[in-house]
């Protein structure tokens, strides 16, 4: 079952990525709804959680570090490096 959390920024997601283009446009007309939904998404997010702004994915405290760009990149350094 799907989190209320997540199913805000699966929303978000949409008016990003489909109605604003990718980013997030403040003189487009969907911002007011997605600034609205982003406030909602702060009053019932988990403390363990955060908002992928890139992607708009919710992620608990061990999927932000293990998505975070650093380290996606430390991880394929080492694998092409190191293999493992």
């Amino acid at each position: 079952m799907k989190k209320f959390s997540e199913s805000i920024a699966h929303v978000m997601e949409y008016i990003k990525f489909s109605e604003m283009g990718g980013e997030i446009d403040e003189t487009d007309p969907y911002y007011p709804c997605y600034g609205t939904l982003r406030e909602l998404l702060d009053k019932v997010i988990g403390e363990e959680e955060t908002l992928d702004e890139d992607t708009q994915t919710i992620l608990d405290d061990k999927e932000r570090y293990y998505h975070h760009p650093e380290e996606r990149f430390n991880r394929n350094w080492r694998e092409a490096n190191l293999g493992k």
